[in-house]
């Protein structure tokens, strides 16, 4: 079980990273080659926490942290209890969470949170939106909205998505 949470780990590149910054090949001081680091970095520290097998919305997550990394964004994730109801459809977060990750500035950064809040599990992904992809990301199946203005990494745009959270188990004495 655990060869399988942890299997999508292998995506990350950071040994051969490391082993070209310690062979001289690459300067830990080189924008690129930190970027790329903190794009594993959140990658690795996203994938230890979240067990994908665990329910589908972590699968969904999951999946979208493998695609930022393959996309070389750097994305923080914060996944609480978050469990949603067994009946509910995670087509249109998956598919526009997924489709953000693409529209994301080459330059910008992104973090995705998963929470309880009252009797929802509320989603949201905060990611700085490529100029020229911000009507793209507001016609997703769940719109991107604007937060802030434009700046050279993009726009900040925020995707939140709300379904009815699973309900709690009774405690037992």
């Amino acid at each position: 079980r655990l060869q399988v949470r942890y299997a999508a780990l292998a995506e990350s590149d950071v040994v051969e990273l490391l082993d070209a910054i310690a062979a001289g090949d690459l300067s830990p001081d080189d924008p690129q080659v930190r970027r790329r680091a903190a794009v594993d970095e959140r990658f690795i520290r996203s994938l230890i926490r979240i067990d994908p097998s665990a329910d589908p919305l972590r699968a969904v997550i999951a999946e979208v942290v493998r695609a930022a990394r393959a996309a070389g964004l750097p994305l923080a994730c914060d996944v609480g209890d978050a469990p949603v109801r067994a009946s509910t459809d995670l087509s249109a977060l998956r598919s526009s969470l997924l489709e953000a990750v693409t529209l994301s500035s080459s330059n910008g950064e992104a973090r995705l949170t998963a929470r309880r809040e009252g009797d929802d599990v509320v989603v949201r992904l905060f990611a700085d939106v490529a100029d020229g992809a911000q009507d793209a990301a507001a016609d997703l199946p769940v719109p991107g909205v604007a937060v802030e203005p434009l700046t050279a990494e993009g726009q900040a745009m925020l995707w939140e998505w709300r379904a009815p959270a699973a309900p709690v188990p009774a405690a037992t004495s």
